[in-house]
Parts: C-alpha cells; structure tokens; sequence
C-alpha cells in the first residue's frame, strides 16, 4: 500500500499565455486565482507541490508565498512544457528520494476537484506500475496525470510543447484512464476565460 507521503504534485505554471495576453496562472477564479485553486487541491493530498515558474518569475512567486509552497525558476521554460515538466521531475526526485509517483496539475483546469485527485491517489495503490492519466476523449487522455517512478528518467528528458503526451502515447498499453465526475475545460484565451466567469 502506498502512502500519500510517497507522492508529490508537479504544477507546470512557466508559461507566457500568449493567446491570453497576460499570466493566465493568476487569473481571478472564485475566491483565489487559477493557480491559487490549483494549489488548495494540491495540498489536500500532500505537502510536496512543487510549482514550476518561468515567464512571469515574479508574479508566481508573489502568489505563491500565501500557500507556503516551493517554487523553481525554469530559465528554459521558452523551450515549451515538456521543458519544464522535465525541470520539475528533475528537482522533485532530487529532493524527495524515495518518491513513488508524481501527480502532474495544470492552473488551467478549474474544474478538476480535491475528490477527483484524492481517487487518483487511492488508485495508485493499486495502479502503481501504471499511468494514471484523465479520459478526454474515446480517443485521448492526459492530465491531470500520474506516474509512477518506472517513467522518472523519460519524465526528466522532456521538451517541446506535447508535454507528457509523448510518453503517454508510447507507453499507451500501460495506461489507467480515468472518467472525470468534472467538465474538463482549459484556459486558454479571453474567451474561454469569458465562458468560465459564466459558471
């Protein structure tokens, strides 16, 4: 049985949303912002969140401290989500040796819930030499994502703008999709952002 100690959050926020306009990570969402939101459900599965800034160092960071959670400068993060997500996985298994799985979260899902990533956790007790990754489609998945420690070492070498899509597509027969109870929704321009204040 695994525990939750043995699990940390990687929160890829490097980005420049440059189809927003401005960091899209600090949007005003509810009573927090989008990576404000993100972090609350973090924390309610484990205390090691580690948030991957980039684009806009300074803003993250400045919303970051009211959460008492880390953040890590990714000078590269131009080089597209995968750079970072690698940058991050990197720190993670540096820092938390013995780390069992890495549950990936993005800002820009606001509808992703504490129940949803808690059953993500509880599954990978049984799942743990399985990905764990979120059913978009019949045909595609992706995150929220979770991998166990057998896809560190590919986690640690990613770049470009695919992310982790890369690994889940060639390790697609050991993948665990999982059906949200949410809608799942990115955040990606003023409209979309229009859309959710609708809600």
């Amino acid at each position: 049985m695994f525990s939750l100690a043995n699990i940390a959050v990687l929160i890829p926020a490097a980005g420049n949303s440059s189809r927003m306009g401005r960091p899209k990570q600090l949007l005003p969402w509810k009573e927090s912002t989008l990576l404000g939101k993100c972090i609350h459900i973090a924390k309610s599965i484990t205390d090691k969140i580690v948030i991957v800034n980039g684009a806009y160092k300074e803003e993250i960071e400045a919303e970051v401290k009211k959460f008492n959670v880390e953040t890590v400068h990714n000078l590269n993060w131009r080089e597209g989500i995968g750079n970072s997500i690698a940058f991050g996985v990197n720190h993670i298994v540096e820092k938390y040796q013995g780390i069992d799985g890495i549950l990936i979260v993005l800002p820009d899902q606001p509808f992703v819930t504490t129940v949803y990533l808690k059953a993500m956790v509880e599954m990978f007790s049984d799942y743990h030499n399985s990905i764990l990754a979120t059913q978009y489609n019949r045909m595609n998945h992706g995150v929220p994502v979770m991998f166990p420690k057998r896809y560190f070492e590919e986690l640690k070498k990613l770049t470009g703008d695919k992310g982790a899509k890369t690994i889940l597509e060639k390790y697609n027969d050991n993948v665990v999709s999982i059906t949200p109870e949410f809608k799942l929704k990115d955040i990606d321009t003023v409209d979309d952002y229009q859309d959710l204040l609708k809600n």
